[in-house]
């Protein structure tokens, strides 16, 4: 059995792994190169690699933490399960990374006991069905992904939030006031500033976008803070770094 992966990257506190494929077609993703898994395999950024081989790349690492990010590994759900079974019997914490649009395949996840932390990449208000549809290229829906946060919320050991700010889409203050709202509760909740010098595929749509000042995001950042009934923890990433109000 095989799995298509992106890389594996070093952290300082474990390793990321990219998974490819996936359902959504968000056009402002970071990793367009890798969202269709039989085109990802002729890149020389992929390998093509046996679940049991990343397993021990990844023990040889002396990784403590692995986060699995992609594309969506959900949509590779046999592979990522047997992913996390051989890394949770090694004591290997797993952070799952997910578009929120199979809440089954997280769930059965968290009732093995086979994630520990879910980090749930949230586009727009749950109750805008419209800019959701825009945000993901016309393929998601809010729906399941309300469903993956409930699940989540109720079954991690952390439960997180990434709300990625996309100039002139879903950059308004209200969103982020209306989300936290809605949400009540978090773990850690991170607001993403866009950043265009991040490779990408260039196209007209990244030349009109422009990268999102400091100050913005930490204005954001407040706002969803303050609205939210109870959260631990809220951050935002800048092209100039992170930092938690």
């Amino acid at each position: 059995m095989y799995v298509t992966i992106g890389d594996l990257r070093p952290m300082r506190d474990g390793a990321w792994v990219l998974m490819a494929g996936c359902n959504w077609k968000c056009p402002y993703c970071f990793e367009r190169d890798i969202l269709d898994k039989d085109l990802c395999k002729k890149n020389s950024k992929c390998k093509v690699v046996h679940v049991q081989e990343l397993v021990e790349a990844i023990l040889k690492s002396g990784a403590k933490l692995v986060k699995i990010d992609g594309g969506e590994p959900t949509v590779q759900d046999r592979e990522l399960e047997m992913m996390c079974q051989y890394l949770k019997s090694q004591n290997v914490g797993v952070q799952l990374c997910t578009n929120g649009s199979r809440p089954e395949i997280v769930g059965d996840l968290l009732t093995k006991g086979l994630v520990d932390w879910v980090t749930v990449d949230v586009k727009a208000p749950l109750d805008n069905e419209e800019l959701y549809k825009r945000m993901t290229g016309g393929k998601g829906s809010p729906q399941p992904v309300r469903e993956t946060i409930d699940i989540a919320r109720d079954k991690a050991q952390v439960f997180e939030i990434n709300y990625p700010v996309i100039p002139g889409e879903n950059d308004k203050k209200e969103y982020l006031t209306k989300l936290a709202k809605d949400l009540y509760y978090c773990g850690v909740f991170t607001v993403r500033g866009f950043d265009k010098r991040r490779p990408i595929v260039s196209d007209e749509w990244y030349k009109t976008k422009q990268v999102i000042p400091h100050a913005k995001l930490k204005e954001l950042a407040v706002a969803a803070r303050d609205a939210f009934n109870s959260v631990d923890t809220v951050r935002f990433i800048s092209h100039e770094g992170e930092e938690e109000v």
